[in-house]
């Protein structure tokens, strides 16, 4: 699995991730400041109308290493809901002529292939006999953010840091990868970057 751009050589020249912020403007229940509203609004337009998309390639092999046959289950990247509570998905399908996830926009949200072919259905279950593999291949848009940048770059100023709408425990992961010794008042702020170190 990596990410890369969808043209470009995949070479050290070629890095690009997606803008924190904007890839957090499409998370169900994100969380902005005024000011991270702000900056992700100025960047919105350059980010969704960049030369180039990030992507990310899985490839995934599955083999029966026992005496006897078995099954294995593959499925090709989709649209999933995050929650319960999340927002109706966009329209979409799969066309199993060419591999694709499909928007009802026409935007590609995946790409699928079996064994070499592009896969006929999303879903497959496949009997393989012992010592057998198939090899499923599966690229897709992903957003990219370094995890502890991303929470340190959201963290509010006082502190708080809430980057999913009712849940804010994710602080305290963060705390104990920082060099920070904690101390009973709340006013006490760690280190916003990691280059601090």
């Amino acid at each position: 699995m990596f990410a890369s751009l969808e043209r470009s050589p995949f070479t050290a020249g070629h890095l690009r991730g997606t803008d924190f912020l904007v890839m957090d403007r499409y998370g169900h229940g994100h969380m902005f400041t005024p000011e991270q509203a702000e900056r992700e609004k100025q960047r919105h337009e350059a980010e969704m109308n960049a030369d180039e998309e990030v992507v990310l390639y899985v490839r995934v092999v599955a083999s029966d290493r026992g005496s006897a046959a078995q099954y294995a289950f593959l499925k090709s990247a989709s649209p999933s809901l995050a929650t319960p509570i999340s927002p109706k998905l966009p329209a979409w399908r799969f066309d199993g002529k060419i591999g694709f996830g499909v928007f009802a926009s026409g935007r590609v949200s995946a790409c699928s292939t079996l064994d070499g072919a592009p896969a006929a259905v999303d879903e497959h279950s496949i009997l393989l006999g012992p010592g057998k593999a198939p090899c499923w291949n599966a690229s897709s848009r992903i957003a990219a953010a370094r995890a502890l940048d991303f929470f340190l770059e959201k963290q509010h100023a006082s502190g708080f840091m809430q980057n999913f709408n009712g849940y804010i425990l994710e602080t305290g992961a963060v705390l104990w990868t920082r060099p920070f010794a904690p101390t009973s008042s709340c006013s006490t702020r760690p280190p916003r970057s990691l280059s601090s170190r």
